[in-house]
């Protein structure tokens, strides 16, 4: 029998709309109906957010934070994530007999000490790791690993690069994990191109744009990891070359701050803009005309998979790509690793653009994929869970 109670762990989550927050928020939407009960367990970043709020039929627990300042520091470093990770020992050591089993939705490093915590407290878990969070489990010790192993756990990945990673070889704390697709809600009842502009300018002055004007978009990290920061680079030329040409960074990231004086330095502040979160991010992508994956580290993809369904234009790292963006949609545009390569290929998106009148793009009709929906894997993730149950 599937489990029936389900807890859903992230640190982060609605009302930031990162990729892993609104993953999260649609898989624990998606689950009712399906299962009995689900609670998300978060943390509580800002101290005037209510401590517990209903989600759909979901609800969400916010576990306090002991700090005096406004805000919590959940992005800053050790010492946040170690107040996190004690938060969520002592709320589940008196809620467990609530729960039939826990999934597992981090960001960064931060997905070990959850997972361990959860497997502890004996549930059996399914946790989500990314590329990225490779590198922090490589420090996991032998002690923390055959403590792990004696617990009912399943590491699942979207991004096939991990299964290569030495991590995940026989002998490797990762091996066994599978490679499970992330999903998307399926987009409907989105405005067009021109309508959601003009909401976007009515919402700020910020993000007014003429009808003319070309507009690319990214979600990527702000990182140097990511990559944003030869985007940047390379819009220079877009820029000097098509006065209205916009590049909105969506959401967040720890080298944020650098990015903006990179920015000011190429004197881009006027073309290049970073808008922070959206909460209705389908509307920005409506809006726009290319969505850009720059960099390999990127997570295999909610915005691209939304952008696919809208029939944006993919402009994407070699190595970055939902299966959706490679299988089945023909209007993507690649590059490579060097910096000259993303110049080429972004300049010749742009050169494209400009080559058609607006109105022909606007009345055109966009080629649309169907992507993975999150039922689907939400229906994966249950059957994991299904397997641990039978062979406890």
């Amino acid at each position: 029998m599937k489990p029936q109670r389900l807890l859903l762990i992230s640190k982060q989550f609605w009302p930031l709309s990162g990729e892993t927050e609104l993953l999260a928020a649609a898989f624990a939407r998606q689950l009712e109906g399906v299962v009995e009960s689900v609670e998300v367990v978060t943390w509580r970043m800002i101290r005037q957010w209510p401590e517990r709020f209903p989600l759909g039929n979901c609800n969400v627990v916010r576990l306090p934070q002991n700090q005096k300042s406004h805000w919590a520091s959940a992005n800053l470093g050790y010492y946040g994530r170690n107040r996190w990770h004690r938060s969520l020992q002592r709320w589940l050591g008196g809620q467990v007999n609530r729960f039939d089993a826990a999934i597992v939705f981090e960001h960064h490093e931060d997905i070990l000490a959850p997972t361990l915590i959860a497997c502890r407290a004996g549930l059996p878990v399914v946790s989500r790791i990314l590329f990225n969070q490779a590198s922090g489990l490589s420090r996991l010790t032998a002690r923390d690993w055959k403590g792990l192993e004696r617990q009912s756990v399943s590491f699942v990945t979207p991004d096939h690069r991990l299964l290569m990673d030495p991590i995940c070889a026989s002998d490797g704390p990762l091996h066994g994990t599978q490679l499970v697709s992330d999903g998307v809600t399926a987009v409907e009842n989105v405005n067009d191109q021109a309508t959601s502009r003009t909401i976007l300018s009515s919402v700020h002055p910020i993000f007014q744009l003429s009808q003319n004007a070309m507009l690319a978009v990214s979600g990527c990290d702000l990182t140097y990891e990511s990559n944003v920061f030869s985007l940047v680079r390379a819009w220079r030329r877009v820029a000097a070359e098509h006065k209205s040409a916009r590049l909105w960074l969506i959401g967040s990231g720890r080298n944020a701050p650098e990015l903006f004086q990179r920015i000011c330095d190429l004197d881009l502040q006027h073309s290049v803009l970073l808008t922070g979160n959206f909460d209705n991010v389908e509307e920005v992508l409506a809006a726009a005309d290319a969505y850009i994956m720059p960099g390999p580290a990127d997570p295999t993809s909610w915005y691209s998979e939304i952008a696919g369904q809208l029939g944006l234009t993919i402009i994407r790292h070699r190595n970055s790509a939902s299966p959706s963006c490679t299988s089945q949609a023909s209007h993507n545009m690649v590059f490579d690793d060097d910096s000259r390569t993303i110049d080429l290929v972004i300049n010749r998106w742009a050169g494209s653009m400009a080559s058609e009148a607006r109105v022909t793009r606007q009345n055109a009709p966009r080629e649309k994929f169907s992507p993975r929906l999150v039922s689907n894997m939400v229906a994966d993730y249950l059957d994991l869970l299904q397997r641990q149950q039978i062979s406890r």
